[in-house]
């Protein structure tokens, strides 16, 4: 499932896999690499912020920090789709 968010079948009888990050040429390309890097960039950040508090909270109620993380995981996962 992940594969074919990242490529494109063509019309012949066996599937040929073309890389769409390979398809974009030129200055398009790397606009498109730069947009690429900060959401993932920004998303990471979200993510550690998140785990942090969470973690946080968790340790106030006298749980494991970890507890807080997981549940901040899930959350976000769940968010995303």
């Amino acid at each position: 499932m992940m594969l074919s968010s990242l490529s494109v079948f063509t019309s012949s009888s066996l599937p040929v896999f073309t890389p769409l990050l390979a398809s974009t040429g030129g200055t398009e390309g790397e606009a498109y690499a730069k947009i690429l890097a900060a959401a993932i960039s920004l998303v990471t950040i979200i993510v550690f912020i998140f785990a942090q508090v969470f973690g946080e909270i968790a340790t106030r109620f006298s749980l494991p920090a970890v507890l807080g993380e997981l549940v901040v995981g899930l959350i976000l996962g769940v968010v995303r789709k």
